[in-house]
């Protein structure tokens, strides 16, 4: 029995270095593009909705004083809660007592320090926490200049909107 057991060992562990040692390395376009993943600071996971344009600022001012910047770390994403209604014609309003200066002059900020800037929103009518969404408005929360960057889906499937799977973008 001893015997059948060493051959046996001895067989699985030959295959398994074979099978190791003889599948090729994965490849990957040597373009240049996506040498890391999307790295960054978002507000979500430790501020929720209480988001101001302060914090923002020290988020970015801290990815660059801290050397992170340097190290890939490239995004400043402003999750839920910037916005709080629209207005007649449609326009989404942004909250004036978080963001006194306005999301374009946050921006702004961030680009200066050489980062790039996000924005969410959402593919439904509502976003997660009950603020205006895109459904409705794609082109309009798109648009150059807007200042919307991402739509996401926690409100509505993405089937349901005119522009899902191509509305992602960053500044």
């Amino acid at each position: 029995m001893y015997a059948f057991m060493k051959k046996t060992l001895c067989l699985a562990l030959s295959l398994f270095f074979g099978i190791l040692f003889c599948v090729p390395p994965a490849r990957a376009l040597e373009n240049g593009l996506a040498l890391t993943p999307p790295m960054g600071w978002n507000s979500w996971n430790r501020f929720g909705c209480n988001v101001t344009e302060d914090l923002v600022k020290f988020a970015a001012d801290a990815l660059v004083s801290s050397g992170m910047k340097d190290a890939g770390y490239e995004y400043v994403v402003i999750d839920d809660c910037w916005q709080v209604s629209r207005d007649a014609v449609g326009n989404i309003v942004v909250d004036a007592k978080n963001f006194p200066n306005g999301i374009k002059a946050l921006a702004d900020y961030v680009h200066s320090k050489g980062l790039k800037f996000g924005i969410y929103s959402d593919a439904g009518t509502l976003t997660c926490q009950k603020r205006p969404g895109g459904r409705g408005h794609e082109y309009q929360d798109a648009s150059p200049g807007s200042g919307r960057a991402t739509l996401a889906t926690s409100g509505a499937p993405p089937a349901t909107s005119p522009i899902a799977g191509v509305a992602r973008r960053t500044s």
